[in-house]
């Protein structure tokens, strides 16, 4: 793991084991490391089609692609297929770490479409998001 100048490593997220000393380390200096045990949290997102939606776009047998972009705009996740929606509430559940994600998902009759533009992750608890109106 490289910690880059500037960048705090904090210790809720270290798992348990040996502590890390950066004590007479040159501030602008990348340290390295090693390997170190981190322990991340996740939070269920799940995702309500709306029955629009369902009907028009989505069948029982489609696999649903996901992508995950972080606050810079960078792909994060980019999960091709396997999920397929639960037909008793039509819905999705994805899990996603703490942090700020813009999601989109897609299927084989339905291209790219935003999910969330700007989702908030602070704990694990699980968040419902509905899935926008009919096209």
């Amino acid at each position: 793991m490289l910690l880059q100048p500037g960048i705090n490593l904090v210790s809720e997220y270290l798992t348990s084991g040996p502590y890390i000393s950066l004590k007479g380390v040159r501030p602008r200096k990348t340290i390295d490391l090693g390997d170190v045990r981190v322990q991340a949290y996740y939070a269920p997102v799940r995702i309500v089609v709306s029955k629009e939606w369902k009907d028009r776009v989505f069948h029982s047998n489609d696999a649903i692609s996901f992508k995950v972009f972080d606050a810079s705009g960078a792909v994060a996740d980019d999960s091709k297929g396997g999920r397929g929606i639960n037909e008793i509430d039509s819905s999705i559940t994805i899990a996603l770490p703490i942090g700020r994600w813009r999601v989109e998902m897609k299927s084989g009759n339905m291209p790219w479409k935003v999910v969330a533009k700007k989702l908030i992750i602070s704990s694990q608890q699980p968040i419902t998001i509905k899935f926008p109106d009919p096209p």
